[in-house]
């Protein structure tokens, strides 16, 4: 694996925890703060959130399964 695959790994791995994070949190605020019954009772904010979240764990995945099994080389367009 070339060192800028791995660099942009580790920050995509980052970022991808940061968003975690505020997807966590924006789920317990609108469920208990706000009231709304539910983590996605169709808010297009909460389901905007979700979708950059979904693309990043989809990559990271497709980049892991590159390092360790070779597999995925087509799909990956890090470099």
């Amino acid at each position: 694996m070339r060192n800028g695959s791995n660099t942009t790994r580790r920050w995509t791995l980052v970022t991808w925890l940061f968003q975690s994070t505020g997807v966590l949190l924006g789920m317990n605020w609108a469920y208990s703060i706000l009231g709304w019954g539910g983590y996605w009772e169709w808010d297009p904010v909460e389901n905007a959130s979700l979708l950059p979240w979904i693309t990043a764990t989809a990559f990271l995945h497709s980049v892991m399964m590159q390092e360790k099994k070779g597999m995925m080389k087509s799909g990956t367009w890090c470099w």
